[in-house]
């Protein structure tokens, strides 16, 4: 399917026509996971619930504790 893709705001936007729309079950206000693989852009509509799996995906043990390394440690907090 062919679309254009146009100014909106600073923004560039397309517009999903109403029976994609409908048959994917995308309405005003979802939420949508927007990827770049090989050039395409994929865009795939997400659960209205949104997963632990989801959430944390490309978090690492050491990306965790970087984010507390100001804190000192008060209990097992170095063990996770």
């Amino acid at each position: 399917m062919e679309a254009q893709v146009k100014k909106w705001g600073n923004s560039l936007g397309i517009r999903i026509p109403k029976n994609m729309a409908k048959q994917l079950k995308i309405v005003d206000g979802s939420i949508i996971d927007i990827d770049e693989e090989s050039g395409r852009i994929i865009i795939t509509p997400m659960n209205d619930e949104l997963s632990i799996a989801y959430l944390t995906q490309g978090m690492t043990k050491e990306g965790l504790n970087d984010q507390f390394e100001d804190y000192p440690s008060v209990g097992l907090e170095s063990e996770v």
